[in-house]
């Protein structure tokens, strides 16, 4: 799909777009929208009453498909609006604890990003996921079509997209539903789980040599037309000041010089980190391994960024890791766009 390409939201796409919010469609067959018919083993231990009274979550999977998006509000330009991103490392999982909803509660969020969502495209119907957030919210769903119960993405939002994108319109990379572009007016909103490199580093080819190029690409195209903020796991850890063990880390997936490097590169061409960008030299992390106390110790990486065009930098008010949120191995980060005061 051409995401330069601007677009009125129907009534009509918005009951297909929130009828197939989890993507049923691959780039390449299926572009009207229309869900396939792939009956999946619902493998999940969540009971579906326990969450709905959890998030009081009412009404049944006729009320998503009947989601009229024309009844949201268009993304304001003249009050700050958070945007955050969370790799929950299993939304089933997380949705088991108390952490979720007190991140909810606390933060409010205008838009969330989620990633290594884990989910397939029958669990969302089945178990409400589009509702967790709310009536207030549109969800939308990228799952994973080659392996059950791995990847995947998501976004709610309060605010109306011009339009919904997903992937990056190569068929090799856009099978494991690791991207989603959410164009406002004046910019594309790109929530992503990125590759890992892989143990044994495996993947680390592929990463470097095929995903990032195309990915920067991908990117690069978006921001001839309007700003780019591209938020998630990025799955590097950018300097030696992003990692407790910098040292130990040099052939460890996430490290490797190859894949700073080709971080690097991105950077260099016109985009800005921008949690470092005003924080230089602090030490935080927003992953931890689940193994041998880390996060207690603090003994993290930085994975999760929020990356924006040069000149989309000057309307991010705020850029936060919000390490006092568990739940996951990651912690939440935020920020705050505002266009005009």
């Amino acid at each position: 799909m051409n995401s330069d390409k601007k677009s009125k939201v129907t009534k009509k796409e918005s009951k297909s777009r929130s009828a197939s919010a989890s993507i049923n469609n691959e780039l390449t067959s299926n572009k009207d929208g229309k869900k396939k018919n792939n009956k999946v083993t619902n493998n999940s231990n969540v009971n579906q009453k326990q969450l709905s009274d959890y998030f009081n979550i009412k009404g049944s999977n006729k009320n998503k498909l009947d989601k009229d998006v024309s009844l949201f509000p268009e993304f304001p330009i003249d009050q700050p609006v958070s945007i955050y991103s969370w790799n929950v490392a299993g939304l089933r999982a997380i949705l088991k604890k108390d952490n979720f909803k007190e991140f909810l509660t606390k933060e409010n969020p205008d838009i969330l990003c989620l990633n290594e969502t884990k989910i397939d495209d029958d669990l969302i119907l089945k178990n409400n996921f589009d509702q967790i957030l709310g009536k207030d919210y549109l969800a939308y769903f990228n799952c994973c079509k080659i392996k059950k119960g791995y990847s995947g993405t998501a976004i709610f939002t309060r605010y109306k997209p011009i339009q919904v994108s997903y992937g990056i319109g190569i068929q090799k990379h856009d099978g494991e539903g690791r991207v989603i572009n959410m164009e406002f007016k004046d910019f594309y909103l790109i929530a992503t789980y990125i590759p890992n490199a892989g143990e044994g580093l495996k993947r680390l080819s592929y990463r470097v040599d095929e995903w990032d190029k195309d990915f920067q690409n991908y990117l690069n195209k978006l921001k001839l037309t309007k700003h780019v903020v591209w938020i998630g796991d990025t799955n590097v850890c950018h300097k030696e000041i992003d990692i407790a063990n910098p040292k130990g880390n040099l052939k460890s997936a996430g490290f490797t010089i190859e894949e700073r490097t080709s971080f690097d590169n991105f950077l260099n061409s016109g985009y800005i980190d921008t949690w470092r960008k005003r924080n230089e030299d602090v030490v935080k992390y927003s992953y931890w391994s689940m193994m041998g106390n880390a996060r207690e110790k603090n003994k993290g990486w930085r994975l999760d960024y929020t990356i924006v065009d040069e000149e989309g930098n000057n309307y991010v008010k705020e850029s936060e890791i919000l390490t006092e949120y568990k739940g996951s191995d990651h912690c939440p980060i935020k920020i705050v766009w505002q266009k005009n005061k």
